[in-house]
């Protein structure tokens, strides 16, 4: 029985490194194209200059986004923690007050 939540923090575990390598492959990929399309214009080789100038605003407007939620997520995810930390202060209180009663009556008995 205790073995199940150490098997799901360890898939949790795993799951954290191979969601940072996809974040980070997704972003040097992003970086290549920028670095291309950079390239195809101080090259000249652009007929459309305001469509590449267009995919780049929508690139840095996209990881903006992305950004900012990752922002958000941790934000909510911290403050989720913070209150599931108070709530389990709060009734470890109560359990000790709890014992605390219990032994009384037992040492009235």
């Amino acid at each position: 029985m205790q073995i199940t939540p150490m098997l799901d923090l360890t898939s949790i575990l795993i799951q954290i490194p191979l969601v940072g390598a996809f974040i980070w492959f997704a972003l040097k990929l992003n970086a290549s194209h920028q670095r291309t399309i950079d390239k195809l214009i101080a090259d000249g080789r652009v007929s459309s200059l305001s469509v590449m100038t267009d995919w780049r605003n929508y690139l840095s407007k996209r990881d903006e986004q992305w950004l900012q939620f990752l922002v958000d997520q941790r934000d909510s995810q911290n403050r989720t923690l913070d209150t599931f930390a108070q709530r389990l202060s709060d009734l470890s209180n109560v359990v000790s007050d709890l014992d605390q009663h219990i032994r009384s009556k037992q040492a009235l008995e």
